[in-house]
């Protein structure tokens, strides 16, 4: 079996403001789904879903006093490694946006 590089996943998560409104939440979903080189999006803004705790706390519970102030986050699947630059900087311009962060495949 080969072996991947470091950092060379298929995964990406957008990270979107805790102060975001809606509507820049719909922006952010809307240019994902525009993206040509994703195959799927997951929203996940729920401090007690299994998909938050690992990402933010390996597994363990997030303590409620930060729960509030993690940003929610959209996991992008994407066709190949390579897409994630292009991925970024599309992203990083839309309103609500925090980061554009590469996340272990599987997630």
């Amino acid at each position: 079996m080969a072996r991947r590089r470091r950092g060379l996943t298929r995964t990406a998560r957008v990270f979107v403001a805790a102060h975001s409104t809606s509507e820049q939440v719909g922006l952010v979903r809307a240019a994902v789904e525009r993206f040509t080189a994703s195959t799927g999006l997951r929203f996940t803004d729920d401090p007690t879903s299994a998909g938050f705790r690992a990402t933010y706390c390996a597994g363990a519970a997030v303590p409620r006093a930060v729960a509030g102030t993690l940003p929610a986050y959209f996991t992008v699947w994407l066709t190949c490694p390579g897409a994630f630059p292009a991925l970024a900087e599309e992203l990083g311009r839309v309103p609500g946006v925090l980061a554009v962060r590469r996340a272990p495949d599987g997630g």
